[in-house]
């Protein structure tokens, strides 16, 4: 039984290290700073390969309603990242099954953040073959998979 308990704090993940976000697994790569479109606009740049662990195509890659991996740095507070694919630089829609694709997760910088270390905590939806109510398979809560702290370089 203590095997299956979810531990208190989630593990801490380096590049490299593949971590579950559910119903894929996320491997991430690098994490840098870059410029935005806008002038002074500056983004916050995490690449790494995602692959959809499921037998079906997935739109909620990282879980439903949507959890993605949340971002901190001091008292900063970052807005949701947005998910787009490395090939074509466009949003991430689906995911096919068993198909790594290179993705980089993004988030505006506030003006007010200073370069510092920054932690990306990662959660995953829980997967239950028989649930208790209806005795059949579904996607239960939130738990948190693994924390990246690390701090970002500068883009060249």
């Amino acid at each position: 039984m203590e095997d299956a308990r979810i531990p208190d704090a989630p593990p801490e993940i380096a590049f490299g290290e593949p971590v579950s976000v559910g119903r894929s697994v996320f491997t991430p790569q690098k994490l840098t700073i870059k410029p935005g479109r806008e002038p002074g606009e500056r983004m916050l740049v995490l690449t790494g390969l995602l692959e959809n662990v499921t037998g079906a195509t997935q739109k909620a890659v990282f879980g439903f309603p949507e959890k993605l991996p949340e971002l901190s740095s001091g008292d900063t507070d970052f807005p949701t990242p947005q998910v787009n694919l490395v090939r074509d630089n466009y949003f991430l829609k689906q995911l096919e099954p068993r198909i790594r694709e290179a993705v980089t997760i993004v988030w505006k910088i506030p003006q007010d953040w200073q370069e510092q270390d920054v932690s990306i905590k990662f959660s995953a939806q829980k997967f239950k073959l028989n649930d208790n109510l209806y005795s059949k398979a579904s996607w239960l809560l939130f738990y948190p998979t693994g924390t990246l702290s690390v701090r970002p370089e500068k883009a060249a």
